[in-house]
């Protein structure tokens, strides 16, 4: 995980939308997000990466980050066809951190003396 490098995310058209109408499709607890909110959080400095699924070789990551403009941290699925050459990853979705997110995130962040 490493190795991997995070240097910017692309939103889709379509999965901008996603992001943007997260309060249609689930309870009005949710919050709706900007783009350019889960590219702060992908790109922080001090992000908890973890790859999805099941399979080590899978492209897809979930990214625990914080976004300054919302001043939230935010969870990010992006994916690449090819992860270990990537720099720019494709957005899939993003939603608010949860607690067990939040408590990984901190506690990366004491591990790396913040």
């Amino acid at each position: 995980m490493g190795e991997l490098r995070i240097e910017g995310v692309i939103w889709t058209p379509g999965r901008a939308a996603h992001i943007r109408t997260r309060t249609v499709r689930y309870s009005s607890g949710e919050t709706n997000l900007e783009p350019e909110w889960a590219d702060e959080a992908a790109l922080d400095e001090e992000r908890i990466v973890a790859v999805t699924g099941e399979k080590e070789e899978t492209s897809s990551l979930k990214v625990v980050g914080y976004s300054h403009s919302l001043d939230r941290l935010l969870k990010v699925w992006i994916w690449s066809d090819e992860p270990q050459t990537s720099e720019v990853w494709n957005g899939g979705s993003a939603t608010v951190a949860n607690d067990s997110d939040r408590r990984r995130y901190e506690a990366g962040t004491r591990e790396h003396g913040n």
